[in-house]
């Protein structure tokens, strides 16, 4: 029995554990399935139901669409016989679920199938926070590209901050670009804080362990997140190409050994003046472009009374990931909000299911503090719902040979990272958790208009870490998925921002 409590326009959902796993329903996957002649074919239901009355009569057909075959008498109680291809994990059984059942039931739509299996499991174990009922009806609109000529329009160099000797610039430090009229502007900022490998002799170089400025429990980073500077442009002019708008793109060209701009001031630049310098400027450009889509786009009030700015602020990070894969590391687009693993955890005796009730009593906490109480909006949706960032990006996979490179986390795929995190079928660590990057400094000083004093009007603000296997891919195709990667984000953020402002806004 499944007792459901919605409060609060329906988006504060408690759902108790399921005393028997609801099977009699048509999986979404495709199937191996058996004609008359004993020739083996792969296929959906959606295949099936289009001609049902002999289709269904197909070897393992029944089982596998019990509703569209509903005439040819399913068996609802039993595990399906047919392999059945998961997105992203690839052909399985139901004996592979078997093997690990708590941890391969709660992935989509795998209960629907192996109903025996799966709804063998205690009745009293709570069950997965349920993103399916509260946003399985969503749609996201894809939006463009658009048949518009670009030419004419490009990235403009509006301000920088250099390094002059004896009144010469020697060394550009920090750069903003944009478009050369603000009527020309996207509602969004592109950031690119650790691409940059300028390394100044006479700048301090921050080490990993320096007592004074790192963490006490943990050392400062130095490593440069490798290309995402390069993938930072291309999206900008992917958007210039696709949309005939431009963005603003704020880059650090500085070897994060030697200012890293996601960090408060101290950590950052180890108090080295000219440090100090590049640092302040890299976030009062930030500013510039949110004043710029401010005054081009307006703000608008949402439903709690928080006013923001009509955009999106969007972080370009890169990270290694080898607690994922010690080999060739995590495979996840990692889409940060401000919101821990733990604030995501679906399981609801947590209380963070879902993550809006987590955040009702709290008016600033996450990056979309504005979006999230728009009209008709919810953090859980937007976070991981069809809707989501993340799930934009799934449908538009593969990326590279590797179908998995470039899935998102979290998306309505992969809804809950702490559960990812700490699954053996995506995690290889040792110690059986795996890290989840949930935002940083910039988002969080960003999403206020008053950086400095974190105060003021709001803009979302969204971190996307990229997995090396998109950043370096191969000698021969780096370029290639370079490009695949920056046209497909250009599409999944300006199709995201004309969902959430609407057509009118005219966002992109």
């Amino acid at each position: 029995m499944m007792k459901i409590c919605l409060v609060r326009s329906a988006f504060i959902l408690t759902i108790f554990a399921l005393a028997k796993v609801s099977g009699c329903k048509d999986s979404f996957m495709k199937a191996t399935l058996v004609r008359p002649t004993g020739r083996k074919i792969k296929k959906n239901c959606t295949w099936v139901a289009s001609r049902p009355s002999t289709r269904c009569t197909f070897k393992h057909a029944t089982d596998f669409c019990p509703e569209t075959c509903s005439d040819f008498e399913p068996d609802c109680e039993s595990d399906v016989r047919a392999r059945f291809k998961i997105p992203f994990i690839g052909w399985r059984r139901c004996i592979w679920v078997s093997r690990q059942p708590i941890l391969r039931c709660a992935i989509k739509g795998i209960s629907n199938l192996c109903r025996a299996t799966c709804g063998s499991l205690p009745t009293s174990a709570p069950t997965m926070c349920s993103t399916d009922a509260l946003c399985g009806a969503d749609v996201a609109t894809t939006y463009g590209p658009l048949e518009c000529d670009p030419s004419g329009l490009e990235l403009m160099l509006l301000d920088q901050y250099s390094h002059s000797d004896d009144g010469e610039t020697t060394d550009v430090m920090v750069r903003l670009y944009g478009p050369a009229e603000v009527t020309q502007a996207a509602a969004l900022v592109i950031v690119a804080p650790h691409g940059g490998d300028l390394e100044p002799t006479y700048m301090t170089t921050r080490t990993t362990d320096d007592e004074v400025y790192c963490p006490e429990d943990d050392d400062c980073v130095v490593s440069s997140d490798s290309y995402t500077k390069e993938i930072a442009t291309k999206i900008a002019n992917s958007v210039i190409e696709n949309y005939c708008k431009v963005p603003y793109l704020v880059i650090n060209e500085l070897h994060r050994s030697k200012m890293d701009a996601n960090r408060e001031r101290p950590e950052a630049t180890f108090d080295d003046p000219e440090a100090i310098n590049a640092w302040q400027n890299f976030h009062d450009f930030i500013q510039d472009a949110q004043n710029a889509i401010q005054s081009q786009f307006g703000t608008i009030v949402n439903e709690d009374d928080i006013e923001g700015i009509i955009g999106i602020l969007f972080d370009v990070h890169g990270y290694a990931g080898y607690d994922w894969d010690d080999s060739d590391g995590g495979k996840f687009i990692q889409w940060g909000y401000r919101l821990s693993k733990e604030t995501l955890d679906q399981d609801p005796s947590t209380g963070h299911c879902p993550v809006d009730s987590d955040l009702a009593d709290s008016s600033t906490r996450g990056s979309f503090t504005h979006a999230r109480a728009l009209p008709d909006q919810s953090l859980e949706c937007q976070v991981r719902g069809p809707q989501s960032l993340g799930q934009r990006m799934n449908e538009l996979l593969p990326m590279t040979s590797d179908a998995m490179c470039g899935a998102s986390l979290p998306s309505f795929d992969y809804q809950d990272p702490k559960a990812i995190s700490s699954n053996a079928l995506y995690c290889g660590d040792d110690d059986g958790t795996c890290h989840y990057y949930s935002g940083g400094f910039d988002l969080e000083v960003h999403e206020r208009h008053d950086w400095e004093s974190i105060s003021g009007i709001h803009m979302n603000t969204v971190q996307a870490e990229l997995p090396r296997c998109l950043r370096w891919a191969t000698d021969e195709s780096r370029d290639t998925v370079h490009d695949e990667v920056a046209n497909n984000l250009s599409i999944v953020l300006c199709s995201f921002l004309r969902d959430l402002f609407g057509a009118d806004a005219n966002t992109c």
